[in-house]
């Protein structure tokens, strides 16, 4: 298993579909499937980057206030294709603005206020990632970050022996469905981006 780069930016959204893995959609009897076969498995978790959001050295506003490209505006709104299968109780977010508007086509159409916290931002550590991952009181729960934090956290679960047959990847837009058990032991799968083009794009 090759190492992971915790700081890495993931692929850019100049780089080609194809290299992302897009798949249409999960279907719901797919995800029950994978869930049965965990032993032990709580409620998930959906560990969401943020979708695309420019260069970052092109804005020059306040970083917190950086707006999703159109790029990312189509991945927004993919993610709601994306989790159509799946189970969505809460919606939490970093407070930045990119964040929250990857979550914001989802919350509309789930019905669901979007809950800012500071331990999803940029700025937050990795253990306050960690402990949301370990509160058996939340499931079936998107958690909306950045990409140090993912990578972060896909550090440690990978040397504590994260259980996943997917790429180690997190590109912009991409969502990690993490099961946990009451051994603690994780299961991981990855859903790659989806920007809306690429769905119909995809049709007949």
């Amino acid at each position: 298993m090759s190492a992971i780069d915790p700081t890495a930016d993931g692929p850019t959204a100049s780089e080609p579909a194809a290299k992302l893995a897009v798949k249409a959609r999960v279907p719901a009897r797919a995800y029950i499937t994978w869930t049965r076969r965990q032993k032990g498995a709580s409620k998930m978790l959906l560990v969401v980057r943020h979708a695309d959001a420019g260069d970052k050295r092109s804005w020059t506003g306040p970083d917190s206030l950086r707006p999703l490209s159109p790029t990312g505006r189509r991945q927004a709104e993919g993610l709601v294709v994306r989790l159509e299968d799946f189970p969505v109780d809460r919606i939490l977010s970093s407070p930045t603005l990119r964040c929250l508007q990857t979550v914001q086509p989802l919350a509309d159409d789930r019905f669901l206020q979007i809950e800012p916290l500071a331990a999803l931002g940029v700025d937050a550590g990795p253990d306050q990632l960690r402990a949301l991952l370990w509160d058996r009181g939340l499931g079936n729960a998107v958690l909306c970050t950045h990409g140090e934090l993912v990578g972060q956290l896909l550090t440690e679960l990978v040397a504590e022996g994260l259980v996943t047959e997917d790429p180690l990847d997190w590109p912009k837009g991409s969502t990690w469905l993490l099961q946990r058990t009451d051994q603690r032991q994780v299961y991981g799968r990855l859903l790659a981006p989806l920007a809306l083009e690429e769905l119909q794009s995809a049709r007949p």
